[in-house]
């Protein structure tokens, strides 16, 4: 292995698993460390991918897949970029180029960092990242849209290492405690971080349950007791003892809690979906006269975030594909929206009066970004993988959690074994959405495995994945196959919303159906040659039919999922009602056909032929649209976010999209280059 040498702005110290400039440091995996030098043994020129694994990956099973990701990561680490390279090229059919000659770097003796004090560094801006976001800024400028800039990217220390996921921080009100969910072997325990010593403390509270810690004061927490089938809000006094029972609150999954010390309420979300609040101490306060806000049929506010000033709460409204960064102002009621996206928000909080930071994939992958309140300006901040970004109470500091996901798809013959799940597409990143061709010969499926969101197509074996498209800025999701197997429809996602994007196999183009409009997903193709598909608003997604160019709305009916059967058949689930539903294709006639099908549960069913497979607690059933009789098929079921369920023409197959890793770090950084900035 090399010794200690230079790239640019980046000192490499291989012994260490280090890079650094002169404005901090990160650790990498040894596998990037060894790719590098790889590379910089023959700067300049080109060295094949089948050599890179041979060297690099020496008598390892791995396959090119190991590789890409790898150099993605490494891009990365070194905030360099595919498109416009300025450390490792991308040569096409060859393999990779390292573009810069890599200088000896003599080390003094105290530059090893292990006797260093424990520190936040943030990184300034260095030109692979001007050059990404000035791709960014050139390919939004002709919208109508927030403009976009960048502040200098974080470097941020993380702060517990814990197996398992670690979620849903909040710190005491002196900032020296931080509390948080710990998530390990299907147990989920509360405990506590020490900001000054990093010791980790279990937290003691005699009950089960508790989700969402927020501090009220030095010595009481409110928190959300959750059972499979209820939620209620509580607070726990350490000094008492005792537990508190305020109101019922959302059951389907924890939303965060937060505390107005001068007014002594707490905001969270309702058992309706509403931001509301409560006074600990005053339970005999209803619930109905503390509500505040009020969203559509299907739709959910949560993660209420209160000013510094205390006059404005922030809050996310949406359902589980896409949600909108709204503000409520508590004095006049007054409730604005401030993105129009149609991306995933995953957690926000107040930098300063004017300012907020918020988690989003509108670059396709999960970041933090900030927004300036009086123009609207959204400035990307980076942190990849960042959900749910908290200020500390002093405006120091910045905790967030860095959470990594993989998903894969896997088969099931119902000819061989019902209960027999094998892998069928596997990466070390999501791969999800599967969708069989009507002949079953090959599968289209989603995953970020080139580092975009991009839609790709395997053979029925799940090998020589292809990938067809991929979008830069945002999402794609849900593809749909047309009757004769020749087009595939997809959901794709930007700065104006979402979009439905026809692909076409044999020209290998596709093209955005402007006419479904910018709030547009869902698409499918119908028997006569138009396309139904769901249709966002303020009052929620509801079933659209384009035909001849003509989009009109299908009898005002809400969805959020749409499939039909091989005789024409439309069937589609609600936001806010359980069960699976039919319609003709003008929405004149709606039946209920399977009540058991939950709403949370949009992304788990599909349509194969004449039969609906619709997953419930105990496996996957199939639902004949003929006679109308139910039977179950298996007891696995699919795990993943978003479509995670297909089934072949025959019915002999099915695939299941499951996630297979998850884990989540506590971050922390310092803000100082955000505010202001």
């Amino acid at each position: 292995m090399l010794e200690a040498f230079q790239l640019g702005p980046w000192v490499i110290e291989p012994s260490r698993n280090a890079i650094r400039n002169d404005q901090g440091e990160q650790r990498v995996p040894q596998k990037q460390i060894d790719l590098l030098c790889r590379l910089a043994q023959q700067p300049g020129q080109v060295v094949s991918r089948q050599q890179l694994l041979d060297d690099v990956w020496s008598r390892s099973l791995v396959n090119d897949e190991v590789l890409s990701r790898t150099v993605a990561d490494l891009r990365a680490a070194l905030h360099d970029h595919a498109r416009k390279p300025i450390f490792i090229e991308t040569v096409h059919g060859r393999g990779y180029r390292l573009l810069i000659e890599p200088s000896a770097v003599v080390l003094n003796a105290g530059t090893d960092s292990a006797g260093r004090k424990r520190g936040i560094w943030i990184l300034g801006i260095i030109a692979a990242i001007a050059l990404i976001l000035a791709l960014v800024v050139e390919r939004l400028s002709t919208r109508h849209s927030p403009s976009i800039s960048s502040v200098p990217m974080l470097f941020a220390e993380q702060l517990t290492a814990l197996p398992g996921m670690e979620l849903r921080a909040s710190f005491s009100p002196d900032g020296q405690q931080i509390v948080f969910e710990h998530h390990y072997r299907n147990a989920i325990q509360l405990l506590s971080i020490n900001n000054d010593d990093g010791t980790v403390n279990t937290v003691d509270i005699p009950h089960d349950n508790l989700r969402s810690p927020v501090w009220l004061d030095q010595s009481t927490l409110a928190l959300l007791q959750m059972t499979s089938d209820h939620c209620r809000l509580v607070t726990f006094d350490f000094a008492s003892r005792n537990l508190e029972v305020l109101a019922d609150c959302w059951h389907e999954f924890p939303t965060q809690l937060a505390f107005d010390s001068e007014r002594q309420r707490v905001y969270f979300t309702s058992d309706r979906g509403q931001i509301a609040f409560v006074e600990p101490g005053f339970s005999e306060t209803s619930q109905s006269d503390g509500v505040l806000t009020a969203p559509a049929s299907g739709r959910l506010d949560q993660f209420p975030r209160l000013s510094p000033d205390g006059t404005t709460l922030l809050f996310s409204r949406g359902d589980t594909t896409t949600s909108e960064l709204h503000k409520l102002d508590l004095d006049s009621g007054a409730v604005e929206a401030l993105t129009a996206d149609g991306q995933l928000l995953e957690g926000h909080d107040w930098l300063t009066d004017a300012s907020v930071i918020f988690s989003s994939d509108r670059l396709g992958r999960r970041a933090l970004w900030k927004m300036n309140l009086n123009d609207k300006n959204i400035r990307f901040i980076g942190a990849p993988g960042a959900y749910r970004p908290l200020v500390s109470p002093d405006n120091q500091f910045l905790l967030y959690e860095r959470a990594q996901f993989s998903a894969d798809i896997y088969q099931i013959d119902l000819r061989v074994d019902p209960e027999l799940v094998v892998p069928l597409i596997v990466s070390t990143r999501y791969d999800n959405h599967p969708a069989f061709s009507p002949d079953g010969s090959q599968i289209a499926f989603t995953s970020l495995r080139s580092g975009l969101s991009a839609l790709w197509m395997s053979n029925r074996t799940g090998q020589r994945p292809t990938k067809l498209f991929e979008n830069t800025t945002g999402r794609v999701s849900r593809p749909s196959w047309s009757m004769d197997g020749r087009r595939i429809l997809v959901t794709i996602y930007n700065d104006q919303g979402s979009q439905l994007v026809e692909y076409d196999l044999a020209t290998g183009s596709g093209r955005v159906l402007e006419q479904a409009g910018n709030h547009a997903s869902d698409g499918i193709f119908l028997p006569d040659g138009s396309i139904a598909y769901l249709s966002a608003s303020d009052t929620g997604s509801s079933l659209f039919r384009l035909h001849d160019s003509n989009a009109s709305p299908i009898a005002g009916l809400l969805a959020n999922r749409i499939q039909v059967s091989a005789s024409g058949r439309l069937v589609f689930s609600r936001p806010d009602i359980d069960g699976l539903f039919e319609t003709n294709s003008d929405g004149v006639t709606v039946r209920r056909l399977i009540p058991d099908v939950k709403s949370a549960d949009w992304n788990k069913w599909a349509i194969a032929g004449e039969t609906v497979y619709y997953t419930l607690q105990d496996g996957i059933y199939a639902y004949s649209l003929e006679s109308g009789e139910s039977q179950r098929l298996t007891s696995q079921r699919p795990t993943a976010i978003g479509i995670s369920l297909s089934a072949s023409a025959d019915g002999s197959r099915l695939l299941l999209a499951r996630t297979t890793n998850a884990s989540a770090d506590l971050m922390i950084s310092e803000t100082n280059n955000l505010i202001g900035n």
